[in-house]
């Protein structure tokens, strides 16, 4: 009998925790904002395709919506050198958040702070969508 045993550091559980990898396109116009201390904050959506054949043999897109932000000069980066449209790669964490709505009741909403990005808009988006298999 032969076991395999895998051994996770607490460097590996520090780094996966929690930890979000996406690629899709930014699909809203890049605004940035200043805090009222002075630090840039950026904010914008993210679409992630998942591609799938259905039963009768048709191939579908489905398209997933995520909130982004991202803070200070990554903010600005990002701002600066992106668009709507960009083909990008993300690393970042889930954060939860809530307000209280005009009507009194809380509101609760899921974002991804970002970690660090990667601009994947010089290949054409065509040939990326052909390299997913059916």
């Amino acid at each position: 009998m032969v076991l395999s045993v895998s051994i996770i550091t607490q460097h590996t559980m520090n780094t996966l925790r929690n930890q979000v990898q996406l690629i899709g396109n930014i699909g809203s116009d890049l605004s940035i904002t200043t805090t009222k201390s002075g630090r840039s904050l950026l904010k914008f959506s993210l679409a992630t395709n998942d591609y799938y054949v259905t039963s009768k043999g048709e191939r579908t897109k489905e398209t997933q919506w995520h909130r982004i932000i991202a803070w200070g000069k990554q903010a600005e980066y990002i701002a600066n050198n992106m668009s709507k449209g960009s083909h990008v790669g993300i690393n970042g964490k889930l954060t939860y958040n809530s307000f209280e709505g005009e009507d009194g009741k809380m509101k609760y909403y899921t974002e991804i702070k970002i970690n660090s990005v990667e601009n994947f808009s010089n290949s054409k988006k065509k040939e990326v969508e052909e390299e997913m298999p059916f």
